[in-house]
C-alpha cells in the first residue's frame, strides 16, 4: 500500500509561501509550535487531500485563503507518495507520484483542480481506488473515535475496513453461499421472538397493500446481513472483564489508545495505506502515561503505520527521531516549518566550532539525546530561550 512522502502546502489559511514537510520513514511525524503557529492547518491541509471528503467537491471559503483574499488567492496542496499506482487500458501498473488539490481564482481553470500525476508526468482524474490506497484519519483534540468506528458514512475507518473485507471475501462465491446460509439460521431464531415476527408481518402485508395498484412490485424483509457488505454487520466494542462496554464508557485516553491499535491492525492487515492524525496525544493523560504512549507510538511506527501528531509535551519528543520533528512557527503573519536531519545539525556545529573529529553524523544525535532532560527539550516549545550556567541559576 502506498505511504505519503512529502507535504507541500502553500496559499491555505496562514501559510503563505510554501511549506515541505517531509514525512520520515518508520518514525512518527511530530508538529511542534506554540498555539496558533498553524499545526492545526497542516493538519486540516492533509485532511482535505487524503481525508474522508472528495477534495473536488471541496469548495474553499474565504477564511481558506491566505489573508482570507479569495479573489486573488491560489491554494495548492499536494502530497508525494510511493507504492501508490493505477491500472491503464493496457493492464499495465503504472505508479502514481503524488495528488495535487488547487484552487486559484485569478484563473479561469478548473476550479477546484485535483489531480494524479503519474510517475510518467502524465495528469489523470484520481479514482476511489487510489485514494483508498492511502487514507488519513484524523483524531482530533475532541477524540470522535465513536465516529471513526461506526457506519456513520461511508467513509469512516470502519465503513472503509468493511468494505475491504467484504470485497476479499466475495472473490469466494461458495464462501459467500455458506455465509448466507448461516445468517438464514440466525434470522429464524430471530423469528421466534413473537413480537418480531407479528411486527415484520403486519409490516410487510401494509406495505403490499401501498404498492398493490403499481405496475412494479416491492416487498420488504428483514435481514441479519447486508449482501452488499457482509461485514456491516459487525461493530467493535470495547471488553472490559469480559463484559462488553460503550464508547462513552471509556476515558479519552483509553479511546486515543483503542484507536492506534485499530489503525495499527489495518495498517498491518493491509500493509500500510494509512495516516493517522493525533492532535495532541498528551491531552487527558498524566505524565508517565504520555511517557509510556510516546513509546508506544515510536513503536508502531516502527512496525509501519504512519502516524502524525501535534503536541505540547517534551513526553514525545524523539531527539534520536530528528528528521521526524517539524518545528512550526510564524513570522510576519505566515506560518512556516523547520525541519533538520542529522547531516545538517553535524554542518551546523561544526559550522560554529564544534571538532569534526568528534561531530560526526552518526553519533551526534546519540549525544544530544543522552543529554536532553525534561527542561532542555521543553526550549522547543518557547519563543526564546535563556542560557544559564545550572539550575541554580
Amino acid at each position: 500500500m502506498a505511504r505519503v512522502t512529502s507535504l507541500e502546502i502553500s496559499g491555505y489559511r496562514s501559510i503563505k509561501d510554501e511549506i515541505v514537510i517531509q514525512f520520515p520513514s518508520n518514525a512518527p511525524l511530530t508538529l511542534i509550535g506554540e498555539n496558533n503557529a498553524g499545526k492545526s492547518n497542516i493538519v486540516r491541509a492533509m485532511d482535505l487531500l487524503l481525508g474522508e471528503m472528495w477534495p473536488s467537491s471541496k469548495e474553499p471559503e474565504d477564511h481558506d485563503f491566505w489573508n482570507r483574499d479569495s479573489q486573488n488567492g491560489c491554494i495548492q496542496i499536494e502530497a508525494t507518495f510511493s507504492d501508490m499506482y493505477y491500472v491503464d487500458r493496457e493492464n499495465n501498473r503504472v505508479g502514481v507520484d503524488r495528488f495535487v488539490w488547487k484552487h486559484d481564482a485569478s484563473t479561469d481553470g478548473e476550479n477546484p483542480y485535483f489531480k494524479a500525476i503519474s510517475e510518467h508526468g502524465e495528469e489523470r482524474y484520481v479514482s476511489n481506488n487510489m485514494r483508498d490506497q492511502c487514507i488519513c484519519v484524523i483524531i482530533g483534540a475532541d477524540r470522535r473515535l465513536s465516529y471513526q468506528l461506526s457506519y456513520t458514512s461511508r467513509w469512516t475507518l470502519l465503513s472503509k475496513l468493511m468494505r475491504k473485507f467484504h470485497k476479499r471475501l466475495a472473490q469466494d462465491e461458495s464462501r459467500v453461499e455458506r455465509l448466507k446460509g448461516k445468517f438464514e439460521e440466525i434470522k429464524q431464531i430471530f423469528n421466534e421472538v413473537d413480537e418480531f415476527l407479528e411486527f415484520q408481518t403486519k409490516l410487510s402485508e401494509k406495505f403490499g397493500e401501498m404498492f398493490q395498484g403499481m405496475s412494479y412490485g416491492l416487498q420488504i424483509d428483514f435481514s441479519a446481513y447486508d449482501p452488499s457488505n457482509f461485514f456491516h454487520s459487525l461493530r467493535v466494542f470495547p471488553e472490559e472483564s469480559g463484559h462488553i462496554r460503550t464508547f462513552e464508557e471509556l476515558g479519552t485516553g483509553q479511546e486515543q489508545l483503542l484507536a492506534l491499535a485499530f489503525a495499527h491492525a489495518y495498517a498491518k492487515a493491509f500493509y500500510g495505506g494509512i495516516v493517522l492524525v493525533i492532535e495532541e496525544p498528551e491531552a487527558h493523560l498524566h505524565p508517565l502515561a504520555q511517557q509510556w504512549l510516546s513509546k508506544k507510538i515510536t513503536e508502531m511506527a516502527h512496525d509501519g503505520l504512519q502516524i502524525v501528531i501535534t503536541t505540547h509535551s517534551p513526553a514525545f519528543i524523539d531527539l534520536l527521531n530528528l528528521d521526524g520533528i517539524v518545528l512550526v512557527k510564524k513570522g510576519d503573519g505566515s506560518t512556516n516549518v523547520v525541519q533538520l536531519d542529522s547531516r545538517t545539525l553535524t554542518e551546523h556545529c561544526i559550522r560554529f566550532g564544534a571538532d569534526p573529529e568528534r561531530a560526526q553524523t552518526d553519533t551526534i544525535l546519540p549525544f544530544y539525546s543522552s543529554a536532553a532532560t525534561e527542561e532542555i527539550v521543553s526550549g522547543l516549545f518557547a519563543k526564546k530561550v535563556i542560557l544559564v550556567e545550572g539550575k541554580t541559576e
